[in-house]
């Protein structure tokens, strides 16, 4: 088991910023490209060398690809769901569960009926932060894919939220 933890800046047009484990060494670097639609990241694990690229695809519904520079291929699409968050995902044809409450911040990946890994925001933070609980290191980079995801469908989910005004009268 090893824990990662991410942590964003308050103010930002682009995502910039790095996972550390629990010594606070640089395990992945993020950076996001700035688009006018549609979503691109790049991601490099400082250990292992490998680069992924993830993209949200323009059109109704929102869709992620995810390309590893080791040949695997994640697909992941949001599916609706009331009070939590509900993702149709497949890594080489092979079907996750991506599932958890933006409530209680809980998130979990699910591989053949094993938890993979685990993904905690905790509330009431002034910037996003994240603790990343990975239980089968093979899927690592997995994990941080949907930590990227899980956060962009937060932050769409904050912008979309209705917002009480009270006028006087």
């Amino acid at each position: 088991m090893r824990q990662l933890y991410a942590a964003q800046k308050i103010f930002k047009i682009t995502d910039h910023y790095v996972v550390t484990d629990e010594g606070g060494y640089t395990v992945y670097q993020v950076d996001e490209n700035y688009r006018v639609l549609g979503k691109n990241m790049n991601v490099t694990n400082v250990e292992t060398g490998v680069q992924f690229t993830l993209e949200r695809q323009l059109g109704l519904g929102t869709v992620f690809n995810v390309g590893f520079s080791t040949g695997d291929q994640l697909y992941m699409r949001k599916r609706f769901k009331l009070a939590g968050l509900n993702i149709e995902a497949y890594l080489n044809q092979t079907p996750l569960q991506i599932g958890g409450s933006f409530w209680e911040g809980n998130f979990e990946i699910v591989l053949e009926g094993g938890i993979v890994a685990a993904i905690h925001k905790p509330r009431f933070k002034m910037r996003d932060k994240y603790q990343i609980t990975v239980y089968d290191q093979r899927f690592q980079d997995l994990a941080i894919a949907v930590l990227i995801v899980v956060d962009y469908l937060s932050d769409q989910r904050q912008k979309n939220r209705p917002r009480i005004s009270f006028h006087g009268s």
